[in-house]
């Protein structure tokens, strides 16, 4: 009886403790800010506690593409805008002017 637990039972048992442990801390890539990527969607965010505000349809990018791009700004640049992290409240991504 021992032997066919130890060849059978407990194997199995690992790897299905494996699998949901790999599966519990991996990363859910759909709500991430993506590397290189346009951003159409960004927010004012709350100055304090950093939560997303307002969305407002934005041309802007998280990448800086040339080392004096300009930060992604709404109202004649007096307001700069952030885009959503993997949290659904805060904003913490800075976005740049995308370059033509």
């Amino acid at each position: 009886m021992r032997t066919i637990f130890f060849r059978t039972v407990l194997p199995a048992f690992a790897l299905m403790i494996a699998i949901t442990a790999s599966l519990a801390f991996a990363s859910d890539q759909n709500d991430m800010a993506d590397e290189d990527a346009t951003v159409n969607t960004a927010y004012d965010r709350d100055p304090i506690e950093l939560y997303c505000i307002i969305p407002y349809p934005v041309n802007c990018s998280n990448v800086k593409e040339t080392p004096s791009a300009p930060l992604c700004t709404i109202n004649n640049g007096t307001t700069q805008v952030y885009q959503r992290t993997h949290t659904v409240f805060e904003c913490t991504v800075v976005l740049w002017e995308k370059q033509p």
